[in-house]
Order: structure tokens, then C-alpha cells, then sequence
């Protein structure tokens, strides 16, 4: 999932934006502006140091953005303890869109910090927040799921990414990450008749994120032939080869078994 950095990258920037544009409309203060301005300079000790002068004059939803920025700032410095004690004191005062994705950055800090259980436990209550964006929750669940996956808790981890395949309104670069990992948790449990399904439901999402897809014929590819399935397998890595955004390693992998499996006919 990490693999599409491009992708993942674009789409957290689009939801910051959003955040921000919400929550600057309820500021007014000058100093909250400047604030704002050396942030988005990518000043990010200057900035903590405004938002943090800010704080005593501002009252209800303008002290909730002040601190949520201020969690921002520590974060960006890779303060996580730090950013924890600022976004927990925000969350309370945030609603819909804004505690939702402030939820998901109490989770991140965690999980930064290698404090993974906890982690999961604060991405999992991204789904008790009304109003959360569906992308925001998708993107909660695939990273519980990556947790438990390196834990080699396949069970638990194919929970969370069958949840956030299946969340309406989802990202669908979110959406396609979660049904590959779906199929690859049970791939990793042996379950190859399952994670096959799992995997080509992974082309059936609209505007699905063609790494994924390709990742998962590759994948389909590799259980069919150790099940003996050569001309099924020599499809899978065809249909790789063909594709078009797959990363480059995959492909390359895919041209060596399509030369393999052809030379065995």
C-alpha cells in the first residue's frame, strides 16, 4: 500500500486543504493569520511559537484550531508526544470533517511513536465521529490493517482492510489498497481460492489505482502457478505486462515469468 506514494501523498494534501479552508473561516485574528502564513511557509517551529502566543485570547472553536495547528506544527517537527497533547486537547472542540481527520493524526503520532496498539485502538474511533470524510475513515482502516499485517496478524488485519474496502464515498486509490490487502491477507493465510476473489475484485473498482490492480493479477499469478496453473498464471502476468501504470517492478517481474512460463509450452 505504502508503494503508491504519489498517490497517498496527492490525496492527504487535497484533505489537509480541505481541513484548513474549514477551519480558517472560523478564525478572525490577525496573529492566527500570521500564524497560518509561516505554516504554510513551512516555518513550523515559528508558527508553534504563534499559535501558541495565540492561545490565552482565543475562546471555543478558534482556541480548537489553534491547537489543532499547534499539533500540526509539532507534528511536522516530529514532536509526536508533543502533537498528542495538542490534538487530544483540540479533538473535544471539533466537529464532522475537522475531529475526524484530527482523530486519524492522534492515531498516526502513535503510530510514529511504535505505540501500536494504541494506535489502532484511536484509527478504529475515526468511525464513532459523525460527519468524518469516508476517505479519512478508508485511510484509518488501511493503516490499522498495515499494523496488524506487520504483526503478522493476518486474521485481524484482513477485518480492517475488508472494512475500509467496503466504505461508500471512499478514495478509490483507498478503496483499491484495501481489497489487494484484503486478498493478500488471506494469500499470507494460504487461503488461495479466497484471496484469488478478493484479488479481482481489486479491477472491478471504478478508477481503481492501476498499481493495485496490476499488483494483484501478479499475485493471482503467482498462487495459480504454484497450484499448477501455468496458462492461468501466464494470463495473470500478461495482463501486467499490458497494463498501463503498474510499477515498474512488477512489470519487469511480470515479463520474466510471461518469458519463463511461455519457454515451458
Amino acid at each position: 500500500a505504502e508503494g503508491k506514494g504519489g498517490t497517498m501523498k496527492k490525496f492527504w494534501i487535497a484533505v489537509e486543504l480541505v481541513i484548513m479552508t474549514n477551519l480558517f473561516c472560523a478564525m478572525a485574528q490577525a496573529d492566527i493569520r500570521e500564524a497560518q502564513k509561516l505554516y504554510n511557509e513551512k516555518k513550523y517551529a515559528e508558527a508553534a511559537d504563534a499559535f501558541q502566543k495565540a492561545l490565552p485570547e482565543l475562546e471555543g472553536e478558534k482556541a480548537s484550531y489553534a491547537r489543532y495547528m499547534l499539533g500540526r506544527c509539532l507534528e511536522r517537527q516530529k514532536k509526536y508526544e508533543e502533537a498528542l497533547v495538542e490534538y487530544r486537547q483540540a479533538l473535544p472542540g471539533l466537529k464532522g470533517i475537522n475531529a475526524g481527520w484530527t482523530q486519524w493524526q492522534i492515531g498516526a503520532c502513535l503510530d510514529a511513536l511504535k505505540k501500536y496498539d494504541e494506535a489502532i485502538a484511536e484509527y478504529r474511533k475515526v468511525a464513532e465521529i459523525p460527519g468524518a470524510l469516508p476517505r479519512t475513515l478508508a485511510n484509518a482502516r488501511n493503516y490499522a490493517g498495515k499494523i496488524l499485517s506487520a504483526q503478522k496478524k493476518y486474521e485481524e488485519a484482513l477485518a480492517e482492510y475488508s472494512f475500509a474496502a467496503g466504505i461508500k464515498g471512499a478514495d478509490p486509490a483507498q478503496l483499491s489498497t484495501a481489497q489487494y490487502m484484503a486478498g493478500n491477507m488471506l494469500h499470507q493465510m494460504k487461503k488461495y481460492d479466497e484471496a484469488i476473489a478478493e484479488y479481482r475484485k481489486v479491477a472491478s473498482i471504478p478508477n481503481a489505482n492501476p498499481r493495485n490492480i496490476a499488483d494483484a493479477c501478479y499475485e493471482t499469478g503467482i498462487i495459480l502457478e504454484l497450484q499448477g496453473k501455468k496458462e492461468k498464471a501466464l494470463a495473470e502476468y500478461q495482463k501486467v505486462v499490458s497494463l498501463e501504470g503498474g510499477s515498474t517492478r512488477r512489470i519487469e517481474a511480470a515479463k520474466k515469468k510471461v518469458e519463463t512460463l511461455s519457454g515451458q509450452k
